[in-house]
């Protein structure tokens, strides 16, 4: 009479039933966390390649302590000593080289370099268009600044509250969605161009190295046959020379 898997077993149902029961949940259990392995696999692969922080589904400007506690927890949902899904060990490598990438300071700060460069550039795009919405500094043909021309007080006080509506819908922009997606989006053309950049120097890079290698080994070749060619003439010589005395 002892505990049972779930509970003590209930009296009216038969112990096959009973234990039918428990293997159908734990079956399903395994389901779903299956389902969590597929889906958190499928996310890790398919995702952006060149940016670490997009691989671990953290935001760009995520803490320290939140990127490994990131790492942790899909590390333990994906480890291939885990799971059996076929790309497991392939995810994981792509998740433990992000997040060592973003445990390296260098690289951080130039990861960071580049973003901050490129959230201050939106910030400053989107400031220009929220002063011609709003109509600040005389803009022309804005709606709300013919509004704003019309409500009392002197022009000034008009252009303070223009500038606090524009600054309040700044922030707001800042910590919106929206804005988190124009970053990934920017960032993500910025960094292909910054990798094909880099791709095409390497590339130059390599030619430039096979070209050296092909005139050194031409250089080569060419001083090998000049000095088998004066050896040949002067064992030519040698005999020609042994058949005249002879």
């Amino acid at each position: 009479d002892g505990p049972f898997l779930g509970g003590e077993m209930p009296d009216e149902i038969e112990e096959d039933e009973y234990w039918e029961a428990q293997i159908s949940k734990m079956l399903q259990g395994e389901g779903k966390q299956a389902q969590q392995q597929a889906a958190e696999i499928d996310r890790i692969m398919t995702t952006f390649n060149l940016n670490p922080y997009e691989i671990l589904g953290v935001r760009f400007d995520a803490s320290k302590r939140n990127i490994s506690l990131t790492y942790r927890r899909i590390a333990a949902v994906i480890h291939p000593e885990k799971c059996k899904h076929v790309h497991a060990r392939a995810a994981f490598e792509k998740v433990k080289d992000a997040y060592e990438a973003l445990q390296d300071k260098d690289t951080v700060d130039k990861y960071q370099e580049v973003l901050k460069k490129i959230k201050d550039e939106i910030l400053a795009h989107k400031l220009r268009d929220l002063k011609n919405e709003l109509g600040v500094k005389g803009t022309q043909g804005s709606l709300v600044g013919q509004l704003l021309e019309k409500t009392e007080g002197n022009a000034e006080e008009q252009d303070l509250d223009g500038k606090a509506r524009v600054n309040a819908a700044l922030k707001e922009y800042e910590a919106s969605n929206e804005f988190y997606e124009d970053w990934k989006r920017v960032a993500r053309q910025s960094l292909i161009r910054f990798e094909w950049r880099m791709k095409r120097t390497e590339d130059r890079r390599e030619y430039v190295r096979d070209r050296k290698n092909l005139v050194r080994e031409k250089k080569i070749a060419e001083r090998e046959a000049r000095e088998l060619a004066e050896k040949n003439w002067l064992e030519g010589r040698d005999r020609r020379l042994k058949e005249w005395r002879e």
